[in-house]
């Protein structure tokens, strides 16, 4: 994400529920539901992650960061490999949320 954010590419970032929750409130809504399930990663989801790291980091423009940020991925990518002999990653959490907006009452007039 930080390299995405660097050369200007979007992400995909998941955002945490409590800060979706809290901009939300600054902006008048209100959280009328949430709900947490759980989420397997495959090592075929987080190497999709790892390959869109790598395309974005290829594009920074400071050769020391672009370094920086390519040798984590091989680093990641080597603990990918021996962490995918043993199958999903089962503790990872999504969420869903409803949010309701007060109605504007016109006055007539």
């Amino acid at each position: 994400d930080a390299a995405a954010s660097l050369v200007g590419e979007p992400n995909y970032r998941e955002l945490p529920a409590r800060w979706v929750a809290n901009e939300a409130k600054a902006r008048g809504f209100a959280v009328a539901a949430a709900h947490g399930f759980p989420m397997t990663l495959t090592s075929k989801s987080l190497r999709k992650q790892l390959d869109f790291a790598k395309d974005v980091s290829a594009k920074i423009g400071d050769a020391g960061l672009k370094a920086a940020f390519q040798k984590r991925v091989v680093s990641l990518e080597k603990g990918l490999g021996k962490w995918a002999k043993g199958g999903a990653h089962a503790n990872a959490r999504n969420y869903a949320m409803i949010l309701t907006r007060p109605v504007e009452r016109v006055k007539k007039g």
